[in-house]
């Protein structure tokens, strides 16, 4: 989707430089807006998760953590569950929550197993 590209490039060199994951959030932020102008459930829930992934490189684990399972949620919410693209959704959430508890567990101690250090926002629900 074109609302990916400029916003990866900034993530991608967030993972080196805050300045740029907060730039990437920055856009999210911007993309998410324009979502919500055009109701794509879908694309409003794909535009979270990019605030959930800037959010994580600027080590803000329980809020990045708070999105996704939100994100997740919706997932599995009658009227979003059967859209095209939630299948990818939930796929990008798993993967998301497993990178947010290895950043977490890397920041915390505990050789990168963050779950303790997620458990602000509690488990994401994996069934």
């Amino acid at each position: 989707h074109w609302l990916s590209t400029l916003g990866g490039a900034f993530s991608n060199l967030g993972e080196h430089d805050l300045k740029f994951a907060r730039r990437a959030g920055d856009n999210a932020y911007k993309q998410l807006a324009l979502a919500h102008k055009f109701g794509d459930r879908t694309v409003i829930a794909k535009c979270l998760l990019f605030v959930a992934m800037s959010l994580m490189q600027q080590e803000q684990f329980p809020r990045a953590a708070a999105i996704v399972k939100h994100v997740y949620a919706q997932c599995r919410a009658p009227g979003m569950k059967d859209l095209a693209g939630t299948g990818k959704l939930v796929a990008m959430c798993r993967g998301i929550w497993a990178r947010l508890k290895y950043e977490a567990g890397k920041m915390f101690g505990g050789g990168g197993d963050g779950d303790e250090n997620c458990r602000n926002s509690g488990q994401m629900d994996e069934n």
